[in-house]
């Protein structure tokens, strides 16, 4: 099993490339309860029903924050987010920027943050 250092990963939004010193990528998929009176556990078929779940919606957040060197998507806005890990190990995915975080201070470099959700453009 190959192992990745940080230092080789990436982030691109829509075709660029940000200078991004971390990114996050949460997925999830929601559950849905489907338990009825004839949902039974096949080992213990006297106990009665018990809790059934199929998968749901599937859907995620993700951030990424670096230097900011003046360029940022726009929040609102759809593309493509490309988050690498390294070599030729990258997972794309549509995103939709629902936030834009811009910060500095006297001693350190200013940065930015942006977040958003895993989607798919609607249409």
């Amino acid at each position: 099993m190959p192992y990745y250092a940080g230092k080789l990963a990436s982030f691109s939004f829509a075709g660029t490339v940000f200078a991004m010193d971390s990114w996050t990528l949460d997925e999830n998929v929601e559950e849905v309860e489907v338990t009825n009176f004839t949902t039974v556990d096949p080992a213990y078929p006297l106990n009665g029903a018990v809790r059934a779940v199929v998968p749901g919606v599937p859907g995620g957040t993700f951030t990424a924050s670096g230097p900011y060197t003046g360029s940022a998507p726009l929040k609102g806005t759809y593309g493509t987010a490309i988050f690498g890990v390294g070599q030729g190990n990258a997972a794309s995915r549509t995103v939709l920027i629902t936030g834009v975080k811009i910060s500095t201070q006297v001693k350190d470099k200013a940065t930015v943050e942006i977040s958003g959700s895993v989607t798919i453009i609607p249409g």
